[in-house]
């Protein structure tokens, strides 16, 4: 995942993958592709899903990885902050949707949809 400055056209960042999975070429970061990502409404964050089955954060300012939160049991597929950006939904192919509070330290998410049990919880 490469961030770039429109104006000048240079790269800014390139937020960490594997080289041999179609993202970024140092060792930090998401096991798998990158599949979706999305702006936190103020611009600061960037949310990232990818297959490795999780949701990473990162500062656009200064590249770092904030945080990483793991619940999926498959990759994900679709990412979108919370207008007022304190939550991420996340949709995977493990047929749940998950409601993460990324204004919190644990990062607490919440189950809508249990494939096991074949219901919303």
């Amino acid at each position: 995942c490469k961030i770039w400055d429109l104006d000048s056209g240079s790269l800014l960042h390139e937020l960490g993958g594997k080289p041999d999975r179609n993202t970024c070429p140092n060792s930090e970061g998401h096991e798998n592709a990158v599949t979706d990502c999305c702006f936190s409404p103020d611009g600061s964050v960037l949310a990232t899903g990818s297959d490795d089955e999780t949701l990473r954060l990162w500062n656009l300012f200064t590249g770092e990885e904030i945080k990483v939160l793991e619940g999926h049991d498959n990759g994900i597929t679709s990412v979108d902050y919370a207008a007022n950006g304190e939550y991420i939904l996340t949709a995977s192919l493990d047929a749940t949707l998950k409601l993460w509070d990324v204004s919190s330290e644990s990062g607490g998410t919440r189950s809508y949809f249990d494939k096991k049990l074949n219901t919303w919880v």
